[in-house]
């Protein structure tokens, strides 16, 4: 993974609102000493940190952002290589001082931008904590094809090209619900929305006519429909179509199916991901659940549409018990198709299903031996985990995360262990 050796930059505003710089002479002490005296990361890392403290600049500077002419203060500070993903945790962690509000831009040691991230943190009573984070990042020079002359021995050859866009925010929020001598219940939430696009297309690839140069990226192009054709109903685009047989819809209503009524049938990518978890402890026993899902996903339903497929029937291949539910003649108010091939059968929303689910993934009870049960043993806790007990979710597939195919979903497992210090 690339690492970020060259510079972080932070913006800061007096006010959320932006109209002024933060105080220089307010500011400067603050961060020299901060950046001086972390210790986060191991010795060398916090070393470096301090070699580069006299390279800290501070100024106020005049730019546009967004299209708005804004001043603020910059901090620039030169940053040792660290891995992205272990300098946006280090980042996202309470670091926060009054007054301050402002983002963090890293940049890696071409220049180019890696991220954006602005943070604030809240805390009411040390009962309720919670943290806001927005994070921008911007993914450069992808790998892909690019075509050569013809009067070379390959038609094609790798080369970076192209890039993505990621926006989301998080939010994260702990609080302390009960505090007492004997029991104790605390409540983790995670919230997470982010949207991934293209930025930069490879120049080099022909898009379809459907196609966008930003388009989102974890998309699924086909037609709509609208049910399964019935006796004696015709349609335009196919005055032979069987009875039973999805019916396209039309988009752009100029008699035909094409290309051109293509649309996104699916995104895989969820509008919403959560973490839920609730620790309990009593005497010497503690319990956690923990709970996590992803809503406004969409799964394209392979596992059901191969097992329905015509070539199955045709050969007496292992079959879905949906089956019983196809359109027959006997059987009009069937819910899947007739079992006959068009070949708009594999690219339509037919077969997309609302994969959205709350699962539980964890479930640990414990129980502390207290410190003087055993001679000479300081710590002794025996422990049940339970995985996946049950998961929540519309999705008829076998698994609203990893099905395609009838792949493996996840397993329930049951373990019990024990933890010993002597």
């Amino acid at each position: 993974m690339r690492g970020v050796s060259a510079l972080l930059r932070m913006r800061l505003f007096a006010h959320r609102d932006g109209l002024e710089p933060y105080p220089i002479d307010a500011l400067d002490g603050i961060v020299r000493w901060q950046w001086a005296m972390d210790t986060d990361f191991n010795e060398a890392t916090a070393y470096k940190l301090q070699a580069d403290n006299a390279s800290i600049e501070i100024s106020e500077v005049d730019d546009e952002i967004d299209g708005d002419e804004y001043t603020y203060t910059e901090v620039s500070i030169p940053m040792p290589e660290m891995n992205t993903v272990e300098l946006a945790e280090w980042i996202g962690t309470d670091r926060s001082k009054n007054g301050l509000h402002g983002e963090l831009v890293g940049y890696d040691s071409t220049g180019s931008e890696v991220f954006i991230l602005q943070v604030e943190n809240f805390t009411l009573r040390n009962r309720i904590t919670g943290t806001v984070e927005y994070f921008h990042k911007v993914i450069n020079d992808l790998l892909d094809k690019r075509s050569v002359g013809s009067y070379y021995p390959v038609s094609s050859v790798s080369d970076n090209l192209g890039s993505t866009q990621s926006t989301g925010v998080e939010f994260q929020l702990t609080t302390r619900n009960i505090v007492k001598p004997e029991f104790q219940w605390t409540t983790d939430l995670t919230l997470a929305h982010y949207k991934d696009r293209w930025k930069e297309r490879n120049p080099y690839t022909i898009l379809a006519v459907y196609q966008g140069n930003t388009d989102p990226l974890h998309i699924t192009w086909g037609y709509r429909t609208d049910g399964l054709i019935q006796e004696g109903e015709t349609v335009e685009w196919d005055a032979k179509a069987a009875p039973g047989s999805i019916k396209i819809v039309d988009l752009n209503k100029d008699g035909k199916i094409d290309d051109n009524d293509k649309t996104i049938i699916c995104n895989s990518a969820p509008a919403l991901t959560l973490g839920f978890n609730n620790t309990f402890n009593w005497k010497q026993f503690d319990l956690s659940l923990f709970f996590y899902g992803a809503f406004g996903q969409q799964r394209y339903n392979y596992t059901l549409q191969d097992f329905l497929k015509p070539s199955r029937l045709n050969f007496l291949d292992n079959i879905s018990t949906a089956s019983r539910d196809m359109w027959t003649s006997s059987n009009k108010t069937g819910k899947y198709p007739n079992g006959f091939y068009t070949k708009w059968e594999s690219a339509s929303d037919f077969w997309v299903e609302n994969a959205s689910f709350l699962r539980l993934k964890h479930l640990t009870l414990g129980y502390t031996l207290p410190k003087t049960a055993i001679k000479g043993l300081s710590y002794c806790r025996f422990y049940l985990d339970a995985q996946n007990l049950f998961c929540i979710t519309n999705y008829s597939g076998v698994d609203p995360e990893s099905d395609s195919f009838a792949a493996y979903p996840n397993q329930r497992t049951f373990s019990l262990g024990v933890d010993i210090t002597f």
